[in-house]
């Protein structure tokens, strides 16, 4: 799935939901070709935008990339990106707190499991403080990633430099109990630890 907003029509798929009533949402910016919320003067965000149904399988994992940034770096903008089966504002599983907004157009990408065969909505919610400016959303892109049952991340990663300059390590980090989409992982053969962008593991365990 892609979309660029070349054109208001494109926009006209998306749903806006205007959660506080203030008269402030989302809309089409037709001179950068992308989408637009402008802040609420007494009420703080919680104007939602989007997507149409998207369809994804169970099993894989998508990655969910889109571009975005405020008006200018002097106000504080903030927005929360969610995804679910529904276009159901309450059903939806929240993806990432976005806190750090900038003026420069940000390319940002979240990796999520398909969480059945069917339809999915991405969702932005903007949640900026009450009379700020102006969030702006463009090229939406999904992405088949990769089977959402391959291991999860690992956790707690720690590396403490050899005692007295010695030219070694200690690396600690907790396996992944669970896939990707969050079902419990049944074997793990190995895992391999790489440094400096090299394309040979330093070791393997």
């Amino acid at each position: 799935y892609s979309e660029s907003f070349n054109t208001a029509d494109a926009a006209g798929l998306f749903t806006i939901i205007d959660n506080n009533n203030d008269g402030k949402t989302w809309d089409y910016d037709s001179a950068g070709q992308r989408m637009r919320y402008t802040y609420g003067v007494k009420s703080a965000g919680d104007d939602w935008l989007i997507t149409p149904g998207i369809r994804l399988e169970k099993g894989k994992s998508y990655a969910f990339a889109f571009k975005v940034s405020k008006e200018m770096n002097s106000y504080t903008e903030t927005m929360e990106v969610y995804y679910g089966t529904s276009s159901d504002i309450a059903s939806m599983t929240k993806i990432a707190d976005i806190t750090d907004l900038t003026a420069e157009q940000q390319h940002l990408s979240y990796l999520v499991p398909a969480l059945a065969d069917g339809a999915h909505y991405f969702a932005f919610k903007a949640t900026s403080p009450a009379n700020q400016y102006r969030i702006y959303v463009d090229d939406i892109n999904v992405v088949e990633e990769c089977y959402a049952n391959v291991p999860a991340t690992i956790n707690d990663l720690k590396v403490v430099a050899g005692a007295q300059g010695a030219n070694e390590a200690t690396v600690t980090f907790t396996a992944p109990s669970t896939t990707l989409e969050g079902s419990a992982l049944e074997s793990l053969t190995r895992i391999e630890i790489y440094r400096n962008n090299s394309d040979v593991p330093i070791t393997t365990i």
